[in-house]
């Protein structure tokens, strides 16, 4: 067993024990090192999802996307390039989705901000219209 396979299986037992920043770290130096299918395409996923739970949708998981953009790119024939274009592609909806959100919550709330001034248009000119009826009865 070579080191980036040894580092690789060791990201994965931190992975397990809930030490996402140690697994990051080797994560990062496998996928820094020399390119070794099987090894460096499942360590770009790992770092990835590891990278996602770090990020906010607010964010676009900008990271998130990158490093699966890349496994995609580089790994297209590894089950985990599949994976990381289908998971990269619901990021990618998801972010779209929570920004045409976001929009839609301050078009709302423009609107809000407009009907509450309308309508104190509407009482100011009710008010005056009051006054100008009682200046034509006088």
């Amino acid at each position: 067993m070579d080191d980036q396979t040894m580092q690789l299986e060791q990201a994965r037992t931190l992975l397990r024990n809930g030490k996402d920043d140690q697994a990051k770290k080797l994560l990062k130096g496998i996928t820094a090192g020399a390119q070794r299918p099987g090894v460096t395409d499942e360590a770009l996923f790992h770092l990835g999802l590891v990278t996602l739970r770090e990020e906010s949708v607010t964010g676009g998981y900008q990271q998130s996307r990158q490093i699966l953009g890349r496994l995609a790119k580089e790994y297209p024939h590894s089950i985990w390039g599949v994976e990381a274009g289908t998971l990269n592609e619901l990021l990618v909806g998801f972010w779209q989705s929570e920004t045409s959100l976001d929009k839609i919550k301050r078009q709302l709330k423009t609107l809000k901000d407009s009907n509450k001034e309308l309508r104190l248009n509407i009482e100011k000119l009710k008010t005056l219209d009051l006054e100008l009826e009682l200046k034509s009865r006088r």
